[in-house]
């Protein structure tokens, strides 16, 4: 099982249940896995408003892991394709030389379920030579480094997790969700995502990813700078950064693992 596959069927494992309690017969959900995230959905009684918005969520989620050859080709076309709707300017980080020998899966996230519209694009297993190369270009040319937890970093829509994804939009915030969102001195820091969904997913860090990674923020602006429908209201941000970009990538040159990013909202 890819690990995507195991973050959707851990959404709709706990989805499931509060729907069957709700309907103690007739309702099952099918999750077949082959690889790539492939959903059924199966019911025998009319549409809830929990069907509707689980249906919508997968919907937010686009997300590709390759194992074969075949696979790899049809997936460096469809990213190819979904990053044609971005600015160049934005993902010109990306790399352009993708091949099949490469390790890779993709993640792109809507802003209507994530607070953000975001793409990223993971390389695994990578080449020592071409980690160590890429991580001293972004030592000498990267506007910041972090380290995944470092004290008052500023992380994009940050108290989302698996848990919460359905309800976190409409929740109050708590008085530490205010503190963190007003009264932490983010100065000088820049936005980074939030990688509660990425395939190495861990709740030790702030930014959940794990410690042996270092974040290079390439570029990030706070303001307005894409069509609203792709935008956010930025209701866990800071006044300044309710809406703008980041753009960077994450390096964990340990396990030689890259993690290319960018979002806005």
């Amino acid at each position: 099982m890819t690990y995507c596959n195991f973050k959707i069927l851990v959404l709709l494992t706990l989805f499931s249940r509060e729907l069957t309690a709700r309907n103690n017969s007739g309702l099952y959900v099918q999750v077949h896995i082959h690889r790539r995230c492939i959903l059924k959905l199966n019911d025998t009684y009319s549409m809830t408003k929990n069907l509707l918005t689980l249906t919508i969520l997968l919907l937010s989620i686009s997300c590709t892991i390759t194992t074969t050859k075949k696979e790899r080709e049809k997936t460096i076309r469809e990213f190819k394709e979904r990053i044609k709707k971005y600015d160049p300017s934005f993902v010109d980080h990306f790399p352009s030389n993708l091949n099949t020998n490469d390790n890779i899966s993709f993640i792109e996230r809507s802003a209507q379920t994530f607070g953000e519209t975001s793409i990223f694009l993971s390389l695994y297993d990578a080449d020592s030579t071409v980690v160590s190369k890429l991580k001293d270009k972004l030592t000498r040319n990267a506007i910041a480094n972090y380290h995944p937890n470092d004290s008052s970093l500023l992380v994009l829509n940050r108290f989302t997790d698996t848990k919460n994804l359905l309800s976190i939009r409409s929740a109050r915030k708590s008085p530490e969700m205010i503190w963190l969102i007003d009264s932490v001195d983010y100065k000088n820091k820049y936005p980074v995502p939030n990688f509660f969904f990425s395939r190495y997913s861990t709740p030790k860090t702030i930014s959940r990813l794990p410690a042996d990674f270092r974040l290079y923020v390439i570029d990030a602006k706070p303001g307005r700078f894409w069509e609203n429908k792709y935008l956010s209201n930025g209701k866990f941000m800071p006044e300044k950064w309710k809406n703008g970009y980041s753009k960077g990538i994450a390096i964990d040159q340990t396990n030689r693992n890259i993690i290319y990013w960018f979002a806005i909202w």
